[in-house]
């Protein structure tokens, strides 16, 4: 029995350091609430996401609070879970605003496996609608259309418990590379063109015998048409130059299944690093 008992009071001390946690050193805002006429048992808070989400860009949040009465000590619980850990995804610093003030950025509360937990401390406020906005930084580590989910939850010093919770799941796309001309027929200038010979093709160990066209796309890109001497199976090979592009682009491409080519001076291009990627297409006999 005394051991149940103590176990017992363990367990009520984590929770009374978790709540204690939440509501120390909490310091009012400066803002004016909407009013509202709702009920003083009212209590709601919803979130939304105000862009699309990128493999390493930064996404805009939204979050509505509507309290029916005064509240003391209000705390707001940010959850980003399914991103990666900080410093991957995280908080933007400086992002925060509160009815349309600059506001202190939140407390990290938590950083481990593939959550992120960040406190607002928004202290004592008027029943009223606030308004709370923010950015997150996207991990660029993360697969293409993955979906990770960010949920807050609505706390004060006098509720046991959440006021509210609100949850927004959202999909994390991979950057749109350009549109490519398809091979055979392509309408642009010829770069090089061997009729005959053999051919490196990127992502290819082995050279390939056929004729091979480069076509020049302005900007530094290329599309390749390379056909074999025997058969009609033609590799395009898409060029696409990265020089000053940023990492998590890049990193995106590379989700994409494209090849890194850090010069591309073995391919008859300039000397500058490149991502390409190949497809098929049939040859004209």
């Amino acid at each position: 029995m005394k051991k149940h008992i103590t176990h017992y009071l363990s367990l009520m001390a984590l929770c009374l350091s978790y709540f204690s946690f939440l509501f120390v050193i909490t310091k009012p805002v400066s803002a004016q609430p909407t009013p509202t006429s709702l009920p003083a048992y009212y209590s709601k808070i919803t979130k939304t996401i105000n862009n699309q989400a990128y493999l390493g860009g930064i996404v805009d949040f939204t979050v509505t609070i509507t309290l029916g009465s005064p509240k003391k000590g209000v705390v707001i619980e940010d959850i980003f879970s399914g991103g990666g850990k900080i410093p991957d995804t995280d908080f933007v610093a400086g992002s925060a605003q509160f009815n349309g003030i600059s506001i202190t950025d939140p407390t990290l509360y938590a950083n481990q496996l593939n959550r992120v937990h960040y406190l607002f401390k928004l202290g004592d406020l008027d029943s009223g609608t606030y308004t709370l906005t923010y950015k997150w930084r996207i991990s660029p580590n993360l697969g293409c259309y993955s979906s990770p989910a960010n949920e807050v939850h609505l706390n004060a010093t006098t509720i046991n418990g959440h006021l509210s919770t609100s949850t927004v799941r959202f999909p994390v796309k991979c950057v749109t590379p350009p549109t490519f001309p398809t091979c055979p027929h392509v309408d642009a200038p010829v770069k090089v063109y061997y009729p005959t010979g053999l051919h490196w093709i990127v992502g290819n160990s082995q050279l390939q015998e056929g004729s091979d066209v480069v076509y020049s796309l302005g900007s530094n890109n290329y599309v390749q048409c390379f056909c074999p001497t025997t058969g009609t199976n033609g590799i395009q090979t898409n060029w696409l130059f990265i020089q000053g592009v940023a990492h998590t682009v890049i990193s995106n491409y590379l989700k994409q299944d494209w090849i890194s080519v850090p010069s591309g001076a073995s391919f008859d291009l300039s000397d500058q690093p490149y991502v390409a990627k190949n497809s098929s297409f049939t040859c004209s006999q």
